[in-house]
């Protein structure tokens, strides 16, 4: 293998070339004679970088960008939470308007006697769901919500049960 010197403008770059590539033309005795000794007069002189310097530059550039190409499209892949479901989505609807009808119909009548069938329904619409978040992939903060919800429709039959109990007082 034979060391070439390319020089152009302002750039002083060595390259590697083998004789007997059949890509290149093949050079005769002389120019590689003279190739060599221009070669040992850069290398003294200190004006001309070696080619594996040059290679290894190259291939630290290109490193580089690499890396910050694969950061920047890996970054950009943030997800926190799961897909979309739908049957979790009809679930919370159904479960919204049972909720919705029941408050509606407590407000516009409040003598409106408990419904224990409501909350029952209601606790095992919201379990189901519970369930079908704890098997999903990044459906955690769903589930938490969902113990949140069941824990909030605890305390509202509570209440209507202290209700009930003390509309049945006798006056």
């Amino acid at each position: 293998m034979v060391w070439l010197i390319r020089i152009t403008a302002p750039i002083y770059e060595v390259r590697s070339c083998d004789p007997v590539d059949r890509r290149r033309s093949r050079l005769s005795h002389d120019h590689l004679q003279f190739a060599s000794q221009d070669l040992e007069h850069g290398l003294d002189a200190g004006v001309i970088q070696t080619a594996p310097s040059i290679c290894r530059k190259r291939i630290i550039v290109s490193f580089l960008v690499l890396m910050v190409t694969a950061l920047t499209a890996g970054g950009c892949a943030v997800r926190l939470i799961g897909d979309y479901d739908d049957i979790i989505d009809k679930g919370f609807t159904d479960v919204e308007q049972k909720a919705d009808l029941y408050l509606a119909k407590l407000q516009s009548t409040p003598d409106t006697p408990y419904d224990q069938s409501f909350y029952d329904g209601i606790n095992a619409s919201l379990a189901v769901l519970r369930n079908r978040t704890a098997l999903l992939p990044k459906y955690n903060i769903i589930g938490q919500q969902i113990t949140n919800l069941m824990s909030q429709v605890n305390n509202l039959q509570s209440l209507a049960k202290e209700q009930r109990s003390l509309s049945q007082l006798p006056s």
